[in-house]
């Protein structure tokens, strides 16, 4: 039996693989928070690859491809795999008062005639500096008493982006 051929095909098979380091997975989204965005936020990465720094002073959200990738990881030629990742820096909280009077103007537009009254009760609302359209959602047909849970959305690009 003529082992060449084989060792051949192997040599063939395998040589794109010599040379590169493992592959770098992008992931769909990557919520931030903070204005610095290293690998290791948008993408798995091997062991033994630094996290460098992608992007740094953040306030809007972006997109991230591989060519971006390879660009701060040229001098390691790595396999980069995935289409894109969408980039959410939460690095600005929303006062109280800004979500108070976004949230009752949203209502009075749905419910004209009727008398409410609003008051937040707790929690930190982030979402990006600039670049997005801010929406309410989950509104009720009816006002009624009690507790109201609405959901605020971003609109990146006409898109909504779920958290």
């Amino acid at each position: 039996m003529n082992i060449f051929p084989i060792f051949l095909l192997l040599i063939v098979i395998f040589s794109p693989l010599w040379g590169k380091t493992s592959t770098i997975y992008l992931k769909g989204k990557a919520v931030i928070e903070g204005e610095v965005v290293r690998l290791s936020s948008v993408a798995r990465v091997p062991e033994g690859l630094e996290d460098r720094i992608l992007l740094n002073n953040l306030k809007r959200p972006v997109f991230v491809d591989s060519k971006d990738v390879l660009k701060i990881y040229e001098d390691l030629d790595p396999s980069v795999t995935g289409k894109r990742t969408l980039v959410l820096p939460l690095n600005h909280s929303l006062e109280q008062n800004e979500i108070t009077d976004s949230l009752s103007e949203e209502i009075k537009k749905k419910h004209p005639n009727e008398e409410f009254r609003l008051t937040f009760l707790s929690g930190d609302t982030k979402v990006p500096l600039e670049g997005v359209t801010l929406k309410w959602a989950n509104l009720p047909s009816r006002l009624h008493p009690g507790q109201l849970m609405a959901s605020l959305e971003i609109f990146f690009k006409i898109r909504k982006y779920i958290l």
